[in-house]
């Protein structure tokens, strides 16, 4: 072991840190759960007490809620010694033994969180990521039908904003594919199915009913069986939605278009939130912009840049 660990061990541990703790308001109810969320980077932990006391007031059992802080306001460094600091946190603030607790984060905590999960969780009941999905690290291969396969040992719902301008919405459609439409047509396909397909082929033309479309058929087959990985968008959201205060400077340059209390800026906004000109600007190609040329001070027709 080098000789500056045992030091830098005591010093992480007597660091004043800003931890955040709340018990339910009936603690003695009985029943109760717990839930340990992963900030996002430079968000302080108790940026997120609003949101955690709004679960709490939704949530039907009494709800245990612990927010550490990591090293720098950034979980990528010392994630699990944080979480092991709100376990002994939730014990010594009365939560009883044998508590499920639940794991979540927003941001980097949300892509930092499934690693710990996996490892040191794998039996927990669930997991929540917010402004977060699980990454390409959990894709297992590929189905018989080139579909990705994600294996997660842990139930996780993956929650995005629609103008959440640093987890996008491409991200997120890119999470839906992989964890809820090709777990349905990719590992998921039963025998059954298979069957029920080649008895189909198998009919004269003339009898063949219309056939389902492929979201008709996975809404279908929502209603029988629930996906362990749902992927959901809640409208009007931005990035620091799921945060109170104002942004970090680099959240608030990427989630462009808003403002710290997440309103609206003035203006119409176009690629990447950039003004709707330089986005259409952009958008087009070289020399697909026209102008008009003047000749003897005579307007001519117009004409594209790369024909003059």
């Amino acid at each position: 072991m080098r000789a500056w660990w045992p030091a830098l061990t005591a010093a992480a541990t007597a660091w004043p840190w800003e931890d955040v703790i709340l018990p339910p308001k009936r603690p003695d109810a009985g029943g109760g759960v717990a839930l340990i969320f992963a900030q996002g980077a430079s968000i302080k932990t108790s940026q997120y007490v609003p949101i955690a006391t709004a679960l709490q007031g939704a949530t039907a059992a009494p709800l245990w809620v612990a927010i550490p802080q990591c090293v720098d306001d950034a979980c990528s460094l010392g994630l699990a010694r944080a979480v092991e600091r709100a376990m002994e946190a939730l014990n010594v603030s009365g939560m009883p033994e044998g508590t499920p607790i639940y794991y979540g984060g927003h941001s980097l905590g949300g892509a930092m969180m499934p690693a710990y999960v996996k490892k040191y969780a794998a039996d927990a009941p669930g997991m929540i990521l917010m402004g977060s999905f699980l990454t390409e690290a959990y894709r297992t291969g590929v189905s018989a039908a080139g579909a990705p396969l994600y294996e997660f040992p842990v139930p996780t719902l993956t929650i995005g904003g629609e103008l959440d301008g640093l987890c996008r919405l491409s991200r997120m459609a890119e999470a839906y594919e992989n964890q809820v439409t090709a777990a349905y047509y990719g590992k998921r396909a039963s025998t059954a199915e298979a069957n029920e397909s080649q008895a189909y082929e198998s009919r004269p033309t003339r009898a063949r009913p219309t056939r389902p479309t492929r979201t008709e058929a996975y809404k279908r087959k929502q209603t029988s069986t629930e996906t362990r990985l749902p992927v959901t968008i809640i409208k009007g959201l931005a990035h620091m939605g799921f945060a109170s205060g104002p942004p970090p400077p680099f959240v608030a340059r990427l989630d462009a278009g808003f403002d710290g209390a997440r309103r609206p800026r003035g203006g119409r906004r176009g690629l990447r939130g950039l003004p709707e000109g330089d986005a259409r600007r952009r958008r087009e190609p070289r020399g697909s912009r026209e102008r008009i040329p003047q000749r003897g001070g005579a307007l001519d027709q117009r004409a594209p840049l790369g024909r003059l």
